[in-house]
């Protein structure tokens, strides 16, 4: 079947809030750590005050205080995009975590009377929610501060987000080993009882910028039945590069890992717009981005590991500045450079890079035949083009991406031996939500038949943020035989 000849018709529409998470740490309340622990404290009591007694029993951890006092013990490693929740049945005082590093220490905690404060050397911060004494406790980090939840069964609240330098600081790579997050509880008198605490990484309150992993030529990589997929996830301000499997007849998503990224001065960033491939001829891993955080143009990185799976931080090179004119043929970085996507056909990889100009988004395509020296070969016409991806079809390669902010459901369908003029439009049954989504088109073998599958987001505002995302849309093709 040939692409262009396709209708796409709409499967479903899913959004994940909060809650496709990939775990990293949990505290034990199986055993009773706090009498057995001649044999090594399992979360060691790193500071008190007051007189106070701790029991682990019935898969809770309880803190009586006699008088005034307060309790922290050390519960996981910090990272900058990680979440941590405490989940509470009692509350005779203050509950929350304390984020400590060599360079100071931050507190967020919770009252009984519904404040969260957050402290830290650079700032101080608070929020009220409705009065409770039971619930969960959680925190998202992103990179630069945190959004506080309070959770009660499947609402979550946000109570409180906020930037924060001390917490921005903590990005660097060096000082990570030594920042830890650390349980606080606090009373003048009474009980405080936890019921568990938790780290995770979560795909954000929705996501956007969805595109598979592939081999160098644009044949997906699928493992067990499970296409893999990046995606960018929305913190409430800011956002992040996880990777998500997917099984594709179903709506089964899976978070597997995070990408995360140094640009040689040490500190983490949290980059998007991957194009992740496997290159079978040279046996390594290549992945081109766009460096928001440093100039807003493109980088490349080779990964030594795998990077579909778990915390991934990868070093990346920047394309370098060029001259001072206006001729964005040139191979060289352009700040507003972004979205870009790589695919090795007939002998030669091509690379596509979006570029702003002064009447819009184009497209600029760059061949090379050893990824050294890169020419120009096309440039898209028409205006405001976004979220470009290369497809491998039946019938050949395609370059399929948005074309107009002003429309929605409306994405330029070309192909690879003319990527300046489009053959037509992409067609599907249903509006996408989106006018500014991605053409990101798949070809899979599904039992003994293949289908494209069209993967794409909205943007439904999922915070105040520019640019914020939303629901993640798929739709698909008839089936067909080879």
């Amino acid at each position: 079947m040939r692409l262009c000849d396709v209708k796409f018709k709409k499967r479903f529409c899913v959004n994940y809030y909060r809650n496709l998470t990939l775990p990293m740490g949990e505290m034990s309340l199986h055993k009773d750590w706090i009498n057995t622990n001649n044999r090594g404290d399992a979360y060691p009591l790193t500071e008190s005050a007051g007189n106070f007694s701790e029991t682990v029993k019935d898969e809770t951890y309880t803190v009586d205080f006699k008088s005034k006092g307060s309790v922290r013990r050390l519960l996981f490693a910090y990272f900058p995009w990680y979440s941590y929740d405490v989940d509470f049945t009692e509350l005779s005082g203050e509950i929350g975590f304390a984020l400590t590093s060599p360079s100071g220490t931050a507190e967020i905690v919770y009252n009984k009377c519904g404040l969260v404060k957050i402290t830290t050397p650079t700032g101080e911060y608070s929020g009220e929610c409705e009065q409770k004494c039971s619930g969960t406790l959680s925190l998202s980090f992103r990179g630069r501060g945190v959004s506080v939840y309070f959770v009660d069964g499947a609402r979550h609240t946000l109570v409180l987000d906020t930037a924060d330098e001390f917490i921005d600081s903590l990005r660097k790579e060096s000082l990570l080993s030594d920042s830890k997050i650390q349980l606080v509880a606090r009373a003048d008198g009474g009980r405080t009882v936890v019921s568990g605490a938790r780290a995770y990484l979560h795909a954000g309150i929705s996501q956007a910028d969805l595109r598979h992993a592939k081999y160098e030529d644009g044949t997906p990589i699928i493992e067990n039945g499970r296409v893999f997929v990046t995606a960018t996830a929305r913190s409430i301000e800011y956002k992040y590069q996880v990777v998500l499997s997917w099984c594709p007849t179903a709506c089964d998503f899976k978070l597997e890992g995070a990408l995360f990224f140094d640009m040689g001065d040490g500190y983490l960033c949290d980059d998007v717009a991957s194009s992740l491939i496997y290159d079978r001829n040279a046996s390594e891993w290549r992945i081109a981005m766009c460096a928001f955080s440093h100039g807003h143009i493109i980088g490349f990185g080779k990964p030594v590991s795998d990077p579909r799976f778990g915390i991934n931080i990868i070093d990346i090179e920047t394309m370098k500045p060029g001259a001072t004119d206006d001729d964005k043929t040139k191979f060289v970085a352009f700040e507003g450079d972004e979205d870009p996507e790589m695919i090795f056909h007939g002998g030669k990889w091509y690379l596509s890079i979006c570029r702003c100009e002064s009447d819009g988004y184009h497209y600029y395509h760059f061949t090379s035949y050893d990824l050294k020296s890169f020419e120009f070969l096309a440039r898209t016409d028409g205006y405001e083009k976004t979220g470009g991806s290369y497809v491998k079809a039946a019938d050949g390669v395609y370059f399929a991406c948005g074309s107009d902010f002003k429309k929605r459901a409306v994405y330029d369908l070309y192909s690879i031996d003319n990527l300046s003029t489009p053959i037509k439009n992409l067609e599907c049954d249903f509006d996408d939500g989106g006018f500014r989504g991605w053409g990101s088109v798949i070809m899979l073998p599904i039992g003994s038949r293949y289908r494209y599958v069209w993967i794409t987001f909205d943007r439904h505002l999922g915070s105040h943020f520019n640019w914020s995302y939303g629901n993640i849309h798929v739709f698909e093709s008839e089936s067909f035989k080879l």
